[in-house]
């Protein structure tokens, strides 16, 4: 499994699955317990020890695996390890809930701000943006519609979005 290393944020994944995933076709595998500090520390040393590491053969790394069907949501923590083994591309929709850290911790909003960044470009990947909008286009016109008028505020206060950007 990958450690992909995300930043002491509390935040969370929420993935929706639009197409049936077991263990043979690519279905969700997690390791319980990994997003807890010192769990995490133990897992650190247990793959510094990992024989791939030093050229030999890959060992498997404990996991429990996730099978969904269309329409499954799983909520993990953003640090609980995760991959996807096998199987094709995937079409899933997530959503990341990060807290609001507040104007007076710069530091927090900075790395929110990366984190939201991060996670949502994908000028560079092939899909239909119509049917599946990125930020860009749901924020265009959030000005006019309430629920969206706040998202817009702040990603504008975070420096994700300069002001007037969606021509609202």
């Amino acid at each position: 499994m990958e450690i992909e290393s995300v930043p002491a944020v509390p935040f969370c994944l929420r993935p929706a699955r639009m197409a049936a995933r077991d263990r043979g076709t690519g279905a969700l595998r997690l390791i319980p317990g990994s997003h807890l500090p010192g769990f995490e520390r133990r897992l650190g040393e247990y793959r510094a020890a990992e024989p791939a590491a030093s050229g030999f053969g890959h060992w498997e790394w404990p996991h429990v695996v996730a099978e969904t069907e269309p329409g499954d949501v799983v909520a993990l923590h953003a640090h609980l390890m995760n991959r996807a083994q096998g199987g094709t591309p995937r079409l899933s929709w997530t959503i990341d809930y990060l807290p609001w850290p507040g104007l007076s911790h710069r530091d927090q909003m900075r790395i929110v701000r990366d984190l939201v960044l991060d996670g949502v470009e994908f000028d560079h990947e092939d899909y239909d943006r119509v049917r599946w909008p990125a930020w860009r286009e749901w924020a265009a016109g959030a000005a006019r519609i309430p629920s969206r008028a706040i998202a817009r505020e702040r990603l504008e206060l975070l420096g994700v979005l300069a002001g007037g950007e969606d021509g609202g």
